[in-house]
């Protein structure tokens, strides 16, 4: 079965809230990597506060809801992804 955007939205939000957090944090979920919802091999969920998490799409498909957590737990802040410059 090919899992559409209502599935996946629908799965990483009530995962989301299983890892104790509140699903009304997330913002939006975008497919990467593919075309489309049922194409794309990870997604970026993003939090109202703008931090971010990727999530792996075999990890969907193969409905491993342990490594789906442990992904919505690694929230990242944008800031934390630029790099350093020494001074």
């Amino acid at each position: 079965m090919l899992k559409d955007k209502a599935f996946i939205t629908k799965l990483l939000t009530e995962l989301y809230g299983g890892t104790g957090r509140n699903p009304s944090e997330i913002d939006t979920i975008r497919p990467l990597n593919g075309a489309d919802w049922t194409s794309a091999l990870s997604f970026m969920v993003i939090k109202k506060d703008g931090d971010f998490a990727f999530v792996t799409r075999c990890y969907i498909d193969s409905d491993n809801r342990y490594a789906l957590r442990r992904e919505l737990r690694d929230f990242h802040h944008p800031s934390m992804d630029k790099p350093v410059l020494p001074v």
